[in-house]
């Protein structure tokens, strides 16, 4: 078995309701509600707990694959919630 076949393919989901692999399907983030938004950083917060930061890869330990897509989703999903705040905030007036 070589290396590259022992760690899981992160692209690879073939169960669309397992919430431990979290990825972005459906409507995009900028079109969804503030609620999915919240719900879906809860989720993918949720993933991350029980994703092992480190895993065997040739002999060595390595960044868990997995987990390096699930923070990438956290970041951008905590981006359009700010980007959501400052649109309902509107300008502020300055005087």
């Amino acid at each position: 078995m070589t290396p590259a076949q022992t760690l899981p393919d992160p692209t690879a989901h073939p169960d669309p309701t397992d919430r431990d692999h979290v990825v972005p399907h459906g409507p995009s983030l900028a079109t969804r509600s503030i609620r999915e938004l919240i719900a879906d950083l809860a989720a993918t917060e949720e993933g991350l707990r029980h994703l092992p930061a480190l895993v065997p890869f040739g002999g060595h330990l390595v960044s868990n694959p997995e987990r390096r897509l699930l923070l990438r989703h956290q970041r951008l999903v905590v981006g359009a919630l700010r980007s959501r705040r400052a649109a309902l905030r509107g300008p502020t007036a300055t005087a």
